[in-house]
């Protein structure tokens, strides 16, 4: 395994334990910042969620900065 390999299995692992991470938190506007402040995009947190990218983009989860 090369370093470039080793950088993408670590960064896919980080976004695995994010969303561990916000299983426990009922709130789904709560979850929206976090996942957004680790770095996911609107498509990936509307999958996560089950909710469409323009439910997400329109959220107050997502427009809180």
């Amino acid at each position: 395994m090369d370093n470039k390999q080793f950088e993408v299995i670590c960064e896919k692992l980080d976004k695995v334990i994010a969303m561990l991470a916000t299983q426990g938190v009922e709130d789904q506007n709560k979850k929206i910042i976090i996942l957004r402040k680790l770095g996911f995009t609107s498509l990936e947190v509307g999958n996560i969620l089950g909710l469409s990218e323009s439910t997400i983009r329109n959220s107050k989860g997502w427009k809180e900065k």
